[in-house]
């Protein structure tokens, strides 16, 4: 984990089909070995704009328009919040087929202090309609996730960790319509989670083992969902993202709406009305904000003890 084999896999994957697809790729200030055979052998395709996000998707969407198979490169802090215009009123508002890739997402680039955050894109971008959330958790699938974004006609904003692994699912394969799907089997408790936090989860050790989801898509297919819980008695979402505005809120609205009663346990990020000023590590936010895999493990093993309230 931590050597950028998920995003290598996945532009590897693109880069191969750069001919036949007419890909062209719009970085900020972003570069990586991955990249040198496509500036060699074709460097027009590959377009540095600096520490420019809002110009590197404006120049995407109109390479779009064009009739390009367009991509971005940049780091998650940033497009969010820097680019947010032109995400919503180029890229959105004209349904262009744009796939926003970003690298170093949640706290994956903590140690540079809460202005490298990416706690709060998710629910940025999800305000934007018709733009697509993938999060590629599990490098096995980064082909997959590559041919999907050669050939959707949406949107798409795509987040990529540097720490994901290799992993074995239970589910094999992506179902795009379903937008989810099961990476461990278990009883009694399942988890809900995505990004770097599905790993941890994935690679605890539990005293009974739970059912864990990996919600790779947003919008997912919501009734799916809702039924595939309802055999569960508690539901513990977990997330590297604020919790007001995490899947974790999305979910309790769908089951007050459908009159579902769970016991929902909500692990995200609460700032307590500020950022940190200090700098740290992932490891050591996490333990900060109480979502490190030692709490998820505490937490799963007190709901099956029926200590949660």
């Amino acid at each position: 984990m931590g050597n950028n084999s998920a995003r290598d896999l996945f532009f590897h994957s693109v880069i191969g089909h750069a001919d036949e697809q007419d890909v062209y790729i719009v970085a900020a200030d972003l570069r990586g070995k991955v990249f040198d055979q496509l500036c060699e052998n074709s460097p027009s395709r590959f377009v540095k704009v600096g520490i420019a996000e809002q110009n590197m998707v404006a120049i995407a969407s109109g390479l779009a328009l064009a009739g390009k198979r367009t991509y971005t490169y940049s780091i998650g802090a940033f497009l969010a919040t820097r680019a947010l215009d032109q995400v919503r009123n180029a890229v959105a508002l004209m349904k262009l087929p744009v796939v926003m890739v970003v690298f170093e997402v949640g706290f994956g680039g903590g140690m540079y202090g809460a202005t490298h955050f990416s706690t709060e894109d998710c629910s940025v971008i999800s305000y934007c309609p018709g733009v697509e959330i993938l999060n590629l958790s599990d490098d096995s699938v980064a082909e997959e996730f590559a041919e999907y974004s050669l050939y959707t006609k949406k949107p798409v904003y795509l987040r990529i960790d540097r720490q994901s692994g290799w992993l074995d699912p239970y589910e094999k394969g992506i179902d795009w319509g379903k937008g989810f799907r099961v990476m461990r089997n278990g009883e009694g408790v399942v988890i809900l989670s995505y990004g770097y936090l599905m790993n941890l989860a994935v690679g605890a050790e539990f005293d009974i083992q739970p059912t864990i989801i990996d919600i790779f898509k947003r919008p997912f297919n919501e009734d799916a969902l809702v039924k595939l819980l309802s055999s569960y008695n508690t539901i513990v979402v977990y997330e590297e993202q604020q919790i007001r505005s995490g899947i974790g809120s999305i979910l309790e609205r769908w089951m007050f709406e459908q009159g579902i009663k769970k016991k929902i346990i909500l692990m995200g990020i609460d700032y307590c009305g500020e950022f940190p000023e200090e700098c740290n590590d992932r490891s050591g936010w996490l333990k900060k904000y109480g979502i490190s895999q030692e709490d998820l493990i505490r937490t799963v093993n007190d709901a099956y003890r029926g200590k949660n309230s």
